[in-house]
């Protein structure tokens, strides 16, 4: 009997883990690699230059203390943007004075992301016991097609495979908002 109420319980609790299928797959595109100021409404492009971004942002703040290359900087109003040969290849968001270009923001619920943003199969929470982190990906192809685990490269081979526009959550909050491209996507998760 104990071994059916457990089967049960596995079974319950593995539907529950699952996305509602009515949520919608959403299109992506080229806009979606950006962020965007929200006092000066000013846009931040993944693609800039350092000096394009220094002359709406100012020079940094910072060095990311993970930085291995001394490309990785933070900017005013707690923006970190990661170069690759002086093009920004990774744009980081971890206060409210930025948005992505679908409105989502830190401190935007679970639920507001999936309504903004629609359905993903790159969804999962921490392995750390006791932690409440969640990750939410969207992975799109530079067509704005979303990927699936079917059609993921085996091998990234370049930085425009595929890019990704990434949650994190901390008690169904946002509290991290990644926007990168392929290769910085695997170098840094």
């Amino acid at each position: 009997m104990k071994k059916l109420l457990l089967l049960f319980f596995v079974l319950f609790m593995a539907g529950c883990g699952s996305k509602p299928s009515e949520l919608p797959v959403m299109e992506w595109g080229e806009e979606d690699l950006s962020i965007i100021e929200k006092g000066t409404q000013t846009t931040i492009s993944y693609g800039m230059t350092k000096p394009e971004i220094e002359g709406i942002l100012g020079k940094e703040v910072a060095v990311s203390e993970a930085s291995a290359t001394k490309e990785d900087l933070i900017y005013s109003g707690g923006l970190f943007v990661g170069y690759r040969d002086g093009i920004a290849a990774e744009l980081v968001i971890e206060s409210d004075t930025y948005q992505t270009n679908k409105g989502i923001t830190i401190g935007s619920t679970m639920q507001d992301v999936e309504d903004v943003c629609g359905y993903t199969e790159f969804s999962r929470g921490t392995v750390v016991v006791g932690s409440t982190a969640h990750l939410t990906q969207y992975i799109f192809d530079s067509d704005g097609n979303p990927m699936t685990t079917e059609t993921m490269p085996e091998r990234i081979t370049s930085s425009d495979d595929f890019y990704v526009v990434s949650f994190e959550f901390e008690s169904n909050r946002v509290a991290r908002i990644r926007v990168c491209d392929a290769l910085f996507s695997y170098k840094r998760s």
